[in-house]
């Protein structure tokens, strides 16, 4: 391989980790009852690993490798730190064919994407409609509020327009 070739492949691989970096859900449900219900026997140290391990999950929308490396570099512990915690924390996964496998991490990832699947399918099916000339398909009216314009207006805003200003200061209501 020449020097382009190397620069070309190694682009790839990084413009690859930039689309799936920022195809990561930004956020994440979280149900502290059942966290808890299931976690109480869990030390402090144990807790922070177990959650590090559930973002981790999360953040890259796949199960983790079974790599005792990486998985301690994940929860920011050293070999023998992790090997003390691996076992409370294996009761939480289905370890198989070399993966941590998270059953309510799946679950809650196959709902959110399958949300923005449906999301995504009905933006289509309404950009489709005004496209096909069905104008009204996607026009929301504005109903009448006398005091719209007194809330559209920032906080500090100066009239210019000294010749129309009438000086009425809004009533309380018109804030509320």
């Amino acid at each position: 391989m020449n020097g382009f070739n190397i620069w070309l492949f190694a682009h790839r691989i990084n413009q690859k980790k930039v689309i799936q970096m920022a195809s990561a859900i930004p956020y994440m449900p979280f149900y502290p009852s059942d966290y808890l219900s299931d976690t109480q026997h869990l030390t402090t140290q144990e807790h922070g690993a177990y959650f590090l391990l559930i973002l981790n999950y999360w953040q890259r929308g796949c199960p983790l490798e079974d790599n005792d490396r990486k998985l301690s570099s994940i929860v920011k512990m050293d070999q023998f730190d992790w090997a003390e915690v691996r076992l409370s924390l294996e009761e939480f996964f289905e370890i198989k064919d070399g993966l941590w496998h998270h059953k309510r991490v799946d679950l809650e990832l196959r709902r959110v994407k399958a949300r923005a699947t449906k999301a995504s399918n009905a933006g289509k099916a309404s950009a489709r409609k005004r496209l096909n000339g069905n104008e009204n398909s996607t026009v929301v009216q504005r109903s009448f509020n006398p005091s719209s314009t007194w809330d559209q207006q920032p906080f500090n805003h100066t009239d210019t327009d000294t010749d129309t200003d009438t000086g009425r200061i809004p009533p309380e209501e018109d804030f509320l």
